[in-house]
């Protein structure tokens, strides 16, 4: 198997037994293995190469909602076997986006743009766009904001864009008090059923409940992709070599 770059599963409650874990190739290969990481991995056919993968709770061999970043920078669907563009609105062509997620009650996928902002877009909806004065640079969406109040910020656990760890249950986006801060000197986040999983630049994973106490996972373990799973609480990551891992500890704090 090639050398990987991103890895994706599904987070939320409805648990999978199928295929459903996907892994980008940094050779633009795209990989589909069990959530167990048993009976090998299979090679999905795509022209493209991708920086960040997320995928919907469709579990099959070739899904339906798998969704994606590429090396352009660039938000992409796949469909029938390849990647194809995503419109997230007028001037939003010629930023480049940096994550993307799906959101756990199944009914949006999100994308952060380079400048702080994200585009959440319900399923069969339209994009809500969302310009903060709190910038973002990864994002683990739950729910997608209201359409039809112009406060909602939608429900999410997010990375601003100077690594700090901040939380919305759906009004608005909190990082904590003065002198009580949530946790700081992040890269991304992602989420399982119990926890939120985080990444920092050394590429150290970590993981929180409340969003202050955290413990690290893997004494010397690093990673430079990671996802939580809807199975068991575990985390897939892509690790700082390019090699596929599973937690195997479903209470890991």
């Amino acid at each position: 198997m090639s050398t990987l770059a991103a890895v994706t599963t599904w987070r939320g409650e409805k648990f999978l037994n199928g295929r459903s874990v996907y892994w980008a190739g940094t050779d633009g290969t795209l990989w589909v293995s069990y959530t167990n990481l048993d009976g090998g991995f299979s090679q999905l056919s795509t022209s493209r190469t991708m920086k960040r993968l997320a995928v919907d709770s469709s579990d099959a061999d070739v899904p339906t909602g798998l969704y994606g970043i590429d090396s352009n920078d660039k938000p992409v669907k796949y469909n029938h076997g390849d990647w194809t563009d995503l419109d997230l609105g007028p001037g939003t062509a010629s930023r480049k986006a940096v994550d993307v997620a799906v959101s756990t009650d199944d009914k949006s996928v999100w994308y952060v743009i380079a400048e702080g902002q994200y585009y959440a877009w319900p399923f069969g909806g339209t994009v809500i766009p969302k310009f903060l004065l709190l910038g973002f640079m990864a994002i683990a969406p739950m729910s997608a904001p209201d359409p039809n109040d112009p406060n909602s910020t939608g429900a999410a656990w997010g990375v601003t864009t100077g690594g700090q760890l901040a939380f919305s249950s759906g009004e608005s986006w909190g990082i904590g008090q003065v002198g009580n801060y949530m946790i700081s000197g992040l890269s991304d986040v992602s989420t399982s059923l119990s926890y939120a999983w985080l990444l920092k630049p050394d590429g150290s994973v970590w993981v929180t409940q409340d969003g202050y106490g955290s413990q690290r996972v893997g004494a010397h373990f690093t990673a430079k992709s990671i996802c939580g799973s809807s199975q068991d609480d575990h985390c897939f990551a892509v690790d700082t070599d390019g090699n596929p891992w599973r937690t195997d500890d479903s209470s890991p704090m």
